[in-house]
């Protein structure tokens, strides 16, 4: 695999769009220190890893920024892409981006954390022109694991973790292994055997070992606290059958709740103390008092029997007044069936009344239609009416009349009704004559005359005009008309005269009210009479008599007369039911026993008289019976004086532990209380014992596990330790060749050694200790020795050596140098060089930074003889930013 192109974006110094390609072979960055070489170096490890390893708390992470650290230009999204290519095609272009663009100062700014706002994406398609575009292009997310697995170290190593040994040596931090404490160097190298699962499973045991002797200690201070405790011989017996109580089962104690055995003996002395101070006697006192005050409270009859004592001068005044008015308010119909008495009494009548005048009124609309509409069908009549001899002769006139209409011609129709319209105009005339304004003029065409005589003989003549010019079949049906309309009139007039002699008339309302009350008349006759009587000293009612009456007028007058009575009443119509009229003699009777319990009370104090300005109401009753109720209370506490502190019960033991029962209390006995107390001491004492067993067992069992953890730990730390050392023996011959190359002429000895350092028992035996040596007989590490030049070229060394041993994926053949000359003198360079043309070069794709146009030039030039076919690239930084 190949890096083959990267982008940046607003990302550091490079502001704008930038481009770089690389060769498959060896690409120089080169330009003045401060140009970005490091910064390609930085984007490329972000790219690939999403992390910055030269990043490190110089500044506090929690402190707030104005922009993210990796931003130029605020506002403006920082974007890296990096071009991947395998020899077989395929590619992968990883996109990140950086898109918080918010001006606002925030701690997410902070270098490490703004490494972690990138977001990481694949651009789906990519072309030459379209990778150089930092928008309008697809993109898809995908996860670090992602890039591991195209770079194939998936599920065996991760980027990120080897990146800094295998593939970057940093200018700053060349010497970044070497830095590192002999056991962390050990610790670095785990990732190469696989051996970090292993070292997790060592960590877990120590973890958990840790806990178990923890565990262990705690169980040891317990069992000190413990003794084999000697037990009595106490049976079980249970005291309380109504509810279970915990120190009252057959097993009350666990290792949970010993601490209660106090608690409970506490508990039973309590109730051993209240049986013997509790005195039933006077219990059963205080009961009696409590039930005669609950009677008095919630008992409904004498709750009536105060109610009548503060009622009865109202009540007793007269024998049947109070029972009358609570009776007339239950019964408003009394009062209807006095007004209504006399329709009541006739009522065959009234409905025959209102019943022969709907038919009348039902013949007149009949007769009143046109004489020229009627027929002999039209004619209706009731058979065997007194009227029927005259609706038959009706009939007969209107047939002979239609017969003549149905000859004549249409002139003699038409003269036969002008005729006709003006005979009933003149006979409306003469209905309206006496109520019309001016006699003088005339009623049909407003002309003037003189007189009404005038007027009359005008009328009179035209009449006449119009019987000369009409024929004789016009007469004869003028004639039978004139006789048909003087039938219709003399039968209209009986009608009318019979309507005047009914002297009964109500409209439909009152009349359904009357059939309502005719119904329900039988249950309230007989108290009728005596209403009547009673009810004239409220209100006087008079009965109607039997004519003209409409429901309105009636209703009106019921209610003036209901009004009335109930203002007179000198209590509110609610006080009425307080009391039951047909319970007044026992309630009477119970009054006096009532007084008889309690001669001490005044009762006739506690009564309420009426005034005229205020009736009693039942605020007032209310207020006047607790207070006869208080007094009473007050009476029945003398009468039943008890003792409270033989009573006493601050802890509620007699209703908790007895059900507040008399035969309970005496049931259980003192003994057996305290036979419960040596029962709960022997269970406890049991419990002890078989904690102190289990105690033991416990631990036991935990230093056994602890052993054998401790042996299985041993066992994997020191299969760790073999293989970090066969680490060691594999690299240490390439890193002495190395490592003598570049040194050459170094005054202490040709190379540096690798070795590896058994560890002693106070060690632990966690780690093989990896240390560098310039001298088989110096024992001392050479980053305590060397020149900051000889140290660079040693961490060189060690890079190219891990490279040479280690294959950890065919797509990782990339190796990035930031300035390796820059700390090296002239002969370590050479050394170099020398070691990437004849090991490295063929295999690598190589990407190196110098700060000086002759260095690159002569490696290129070194490079180039030892291979002819090796791509060598040059790019001057400075003219990549413009």
């Amino acid at each position: 695999m190949k890096i083959r192109k990267i982008l940046l974006y607003n990302f550091k110094n490079f502001r704008n769009e930038t481009v770089i390609d690389f060769s498959d072979g060896i690409t120089f960055l080169v330009g003045p220190n401060g140009y970005g070489k490091t910064t390609i170096f930085d984007a490329i490890e972000l790219g690939l890893t999403g992390n910055l390893s030269r990043i490190n708390k110089v500044t506090a992470e929690n402190i707030v920024y104005n922009k993210p650290f990796f931003q130029n230009e605020i506002g403006q999204p920082v974007i890296i892409k990096l071009w991947l290519e395998k020899m077989n095609g395929d590619q992968l272009v990883i996109v990140r981006k950086l898109v918080n663009s918010s001006t606002d100062s925030s701690n997410l700014f902070a270098p490490l954390k703004s490494a972690s706002q990138f977001m990481l994406f694949r651009q789906v398609e990519v072309s030459e022109t379209n990778f150089s575009s930092i928008g309008n292009t697809s993109l898809e997310e995908i996860t670090q694991s992602s890039i591991d697995a195209f770079l194939g170290i998936n599920e065996k190593y991760e980027i990120e973790k080897i990146f800094n040994l295998f593939n970057y040596i940093q200018q700053e931090e060349t010497t970044f292994f070497l830095k590192r404490t002999e056991q962390e160097r050990g610790d670095s190298l785990s990732f190469l055997v696989k051996t970090d699962k292993v070292e997790k499973k060592i960590k877990d045991i120590n973890t958990v070992t840790n806990v178990i002797n923890r565990k262990i200690s705690d169980l040891e201070g317990q069992l000190k606290n413990l003794k084999q405790q000697e037990l009595s011989d106490v049976p079980y017996h249970r005291l309380f059958n109504h509810k279970e109580f915990v120190f009252d089962v057959e097993t009350p104690f666990s290792i949970a709740n010993l601490d209660k055995l106090l608690t409970y003996q506490n508990t039973l002395q309590n109730i051993i103390d209240f049986k013997k101070n509790f005195s039933i006697e006077e219990y059963s006192r205080k009961t009696e008092r409590d039930k005669r005050k609950k009677d008095i409270t919630g008992d409904r009859a004498i709750n009536q029997v105060l109610y009548f004592s503060m009622l009865s001068p109202n009540i007793l005044k007269s024998n049947s007044q109070w029972l009358w008015e609570k009776y007339s308010l239950d019964n408003p119909l009394l009062f209807e069936y006095v007004l209504l008495e006399n329709y009541l009494k006739s009522y065959e009548s009234v409905v025959h009344d209102c019943n022969r005048r709907k038919q009348l009124n039902t013949y007149l609309t009949n007769l009143s239609a046109d004489i020229t509409e009627m027929t002999e069908q039209s004619i209706t009549y009731t058979q065997n009416d007194r009227l029927s001899g005259d609706f038959e002769l009706l009939q007969i006139q209107v047939v002979k009349f239609q017969s003549l209409r149905n000859n004549a011609s249409q002139v003699d129709k038409n003269l036969s009704e002008l005729r006709q319209l003006r005979s009933n105009l003149g006979n409306k005339f003469d209905e309206l004559r006496h109520r019309h304004i001016d006699e003088n003029k005339c009623p049909f065409c407003n002309s003037q005359f003189q007189t009404f005589e005038e007027l009359k003989q005008a009328y009179d003549s035209y009449k006449n005009y119009l019987t000369e010019i009409s024929s004789q079949s016009s007469l004869q049906l003028q004639e039978a008309q004139l006789l048909l309309n003087e039938r219709i009139q003399q039968l209209k007039q009986k009608i009318i005269d019979e309507i005047n002699s009914l002297s009964i008339d109500v409209d439909k309302n009152l009349l359904d009210r009357l059939q309502e009350l005719k119904n329900s008349y039988q249950s309230y006759s007989q108290n009728v009479e005596g209403f009547k009587t009673f009810i004239q000293s409220y209100t006087i009612m008079v009965p109607y008599e039997l004519g003209r009456l409409e429901f309105k007028d009636y209703n009106q007058q019921h209610q003036l007369n209901w009004q009335e009575f109930q203002s007179k009443l000198v209590v509110d119509d609610d006080v009425y039911s307080l009391l039951d009229n047909n319970s007044l003699g026992n309630i009477k009777e119970e009054l006096e026993v009532l007084r008889e319990e309690f001669p001490e009370l005044q009762f006739e104090t506690y009564q309420l008289e009426s005034s005229s300005y205020s009736k009693i109401n039942m605020a007032m009753i209310d207020s006047r019976l607790l207070e006869l109720k208080n007094a009473i209370y007050s009476a029945v506490d003398n009468n039943y004086a008890i003792n409270e502190n033989l009573i006493a019960d601050s802890e509620n033991i007699f209703p908790t532990y007895f059900q507040s029962k008399v035969e309970v209390l005496e049931d259980i006995r003192i003994g057996d209380l305290e036979n419960k107390k040596l029962y709960l001491d022997r269970q406890h004492k049991l419990v002890q014992n078989q904690q102190l067993q289990d105690l033991s067992s416990q631990i036991e069992t935990l230093r056994i596990t602890v052993e054998r953890l401790e042996e299985i730990n041993t066992i994997y730390k020191e299969e760790v330790k073999q293989f970090k050392i066969d680490i060691v023996k594999k690299l240490r011959i390439p890193f002495f060749i190395y490592s003598a190359k570049m040194l050459q002429n170094y005054q202490q000895g040709m190379g540096i050694f690798l070795t590896h350092k058994k560890t002693t028992n106070s060690d632990s035996g966690k780690v093989a200790i990896i240390r560098f040596k310039s001298d088989t007989n110096n024992d001392h590490d050479v980053m305590n020795q060397l020149s900051t030049g000889q140290l660079a070229v040693v961490s060189l060394a060690f890079t190219l050596s891990l490279n040479t041993m280690f294959k950890l994926s065919d797509n990782l053949n990339f190796l990035m140098i930031d300035d390796p000359v820059q700390d090296m003198d002239a002969m370590n360079v050479l050394s170099f060089i020398e070691i990437l043309r004849h090991g490295i070069i063929d295999k690598y794709q190589i990407i190196l930074s110098t700060y000086s146009d002759f260095n690159a030039l002569f490696m290129g030039y070194k490079f180039a003889n030892s291979n002819s076919e090796v791509n060598i690239k040059y790019e001057k930084v400075s003219d990549l930013q413009g």
